[in-house]
């Protein structure tokens, strides 16, 4: 391992598993959750992980992805790489312009993945 902890928040359990697998091949260590309200809950915890990155969905029911972003950068200053199907317009360009760190387009193949999740630890 690389000593690297990503949070996965999506709501789709197939995407949180295949992030899981593609984050594997990188040495990554990956912890999911299925909502915004979770997310908050593992940041905030007293005995959670060190977490080095959220890679966030913006689309979700309950918190969506930009109530969680923020509802995050509160807690602490992660870095957050955000992950969307829809492009870059609408909330994803405000979170981006509220500083997140990264936008990963859906879908997506190993490489990118990697290359965005890696860049994101560096910047």
């Amino acid at each position: 391992m690389n000593g690297k902890t990503i949070l996965v928040v999506d709501d789709e359990e197939f995407i949180r598993r295949m992030l899981d697998r593609m984050l594997q091949h990188g040495n990554y260590t990956v912890i999911s959750a299925d909502c915004g309200e979770r997310a908050v809950e593992i940041i905030k915890g007293p005995q959670g992980p060190s977490v080095d990155l959220v890679i966030l969905d913006i689309m979700m029911p309950g918190m969506g992805g930009k109530k969680t972003y923020h509802a995050l950068k509160a807690i602490r200053d992660v870095k957050i790489l955000l992950s969307s199907g829809f492009g870059k317009d609408g909330d994803v360009q405000e979170i981006l312009n509220s500083g997140a760190d990264g936008f990963l387009q859906k879908p997506f193949v190993l490489s990118d993945l990697l290359e965005a999740t890696g860049k994101t630890l560096a910047g």
